[in-house]
């Protein structure tokens, strides 16, 4: 028996060497876990679905739509982030929000179907993970507030005067508010109940840009005490993300939340009133995708260099860093129109057809982000036809290669 056993083992040992050993030496790499891969995310915005769900039968519908996901899938992406509040409004049937004029036409009208839920279930057929993008803050116009159900919560806030603010012909919901930040937070909680979604997005719609101390003179009179009206309104935000967070996680702690600033560390902190850092010790959200949406060229915000700051903030280990590209200025380009904020580097976009591709070769020898958002669909292919779009056609065939190489 005891020379059995020897055998036996001897065996054991034998074949977990030769295992060992091909694992070694396999030529093939083992596949990266789905934690260790680089996320690759496309936006897909209200301006790239509307003319799909405007005047359009369900069945016409889950076919653009299916040939949209098709698409993206093409180019490489995993992960596409929906928009569904692009103004206080709803691409879906919600108990809380009104339908939004970007998918029933004018605000009033309802919906005869819910476009969302199919989109959903197009993208998982394809293995896409889905997240729902929102913007909190921007509503919509007082000519367009007022053709909601006069039981909406919003019309309601705005027949009273109280929670919104108008700046430059918009409306705005005032963060300093805590029912504002529970609305918020449960229109978050709404869409990830309702849907098989992975996460929920918020943009870079904070405090609209060129306020002036007016827009919240009521709520910082009731709620400011010492802090002075920047610190305020920081404070504002920063509990605004905490809510959205904790109510999400409190559902599901696997639900994904992050927000996508902008590529401007000082503008966020002094015009926006958006404390990142703050956000990023705390683990107040799972990653942060800031709009790094310059070229390498850029005279006072260049690519690396925007990249390198955002990489030497302090994060919490949940705090993931993502970053945000766009191929707008490469379609500007291939209309002759350079990038007029870049100073000396005016002219890349006119002059190279590589500069996203030269961006992706930076990443990735200098630590790459664990994610890569796009945007947008348009940028790729008209979304009713299906065709290419031609602008950046060249762009993105120089793109391509490297990106797949993430």
């Amino acid at each position: 028996m005891k020379k059995i056993f020897c055998s036996l083992f001897a065996l054991l040992f034998l074949f977990s060497g030769v295992a060992f050993v091909a694992a070694r030496f396999s030529d093939k790499p083992a596949e990266p876990s789905d934690a260790e891969k680089t996320m690759k995310a496309i936006w897909i915005s209200q301006y790239d679905i509307q003319s799909v769900l405007l005047s359009r039968q369900e069945a016409e519908m889950r076919q653009m739509l299916g040939i949209i996901f098709d698409n993206c899938v093409s180019l490489g992406f995993d992960t596409v982030i929906l928009q569904v509040r692009p103004n206080g409004d709803s691409l879906y049937p919600s108990e809380i929000f009104a339908p939004s004029a970007y998918a029933v036409g004018e605000y009033g009208d309802e919906f005869s179907y819910d476009p969302f839920a199919a989109a959903v279930e197009l993208a998982r057929e394809r293995g896409l993970s889905v997240h729902a993008w929102i913007n909190p803050l921007r509503l919509m116009k007082p000519n367009e507030i007022v053709k909601i159900d006069p039981d909406n919560i919003l019309r309601r806030w705005y027949a009273e005067n109280k929670y919104i603010a108008e700046h430059e012909g918009r409306l705005y919901l005032d963060p300093a508010y805590p029912e504002v930040r529970e609305l918020i937070a449960k229109g978050a909680l709404e869409v990830a109940k309702k849907y098989d979604i992975d996460g929920v997005h918020m943009d870079d719609y904070f405090y609209p840009h060129g306020i002036g101390e007016n827009f919240d003179n009521a709520s910082y009179s009731i709620y400011g005490g010492a802090l002075s009206l920047a610190d305020f309104r920081r404070e504002n935000i920063t509990k605004l993300v905490q809510s959205i967070n904790l109510s999400l996680k409190s559902y599901s702690p696997d639900l994904v939340f992050g927000i996508s600033p902008g590529g401007n560390l000082e503008t966020l902190f002094n015009t926006d009133y958006a404390d990142v850092e703050e956000w990023c010790l705390g683990g107040y959200v799972d990653y942060l995708c800031p709009q790094i949406y310059f070229g390498l060229e850029h005279e006072t915000h260049a690519f690396d260099e925007v990249y390198l700051r955002w990489q030497s903030i302090p994060r919490s280990e949940n705090v993931k860093l993502f970053v945000g590209m766009t191929f707008g200025k490469a379609e500007n380009a291939s209309m002759g129109i350079g990038d007029k904020y870049a100073g000396t580097g005016k002219n890349e976009w006119l002059d190279s057809r590589r500069v996203l591709a030269d961006c992706l070769d930076f990443l990735k020898q200098n630590g790459e982000p664990d994610g890569i958002f796009v945007f947008c669909y348009q940028y790729f292919f008209d979304p009713v036809s299906g065709e290419k779009n031609k602008k950046t056609e060249e762009e993105l065939d120089n793109f391509l290669p490297v990106w797949k190489d993430f």
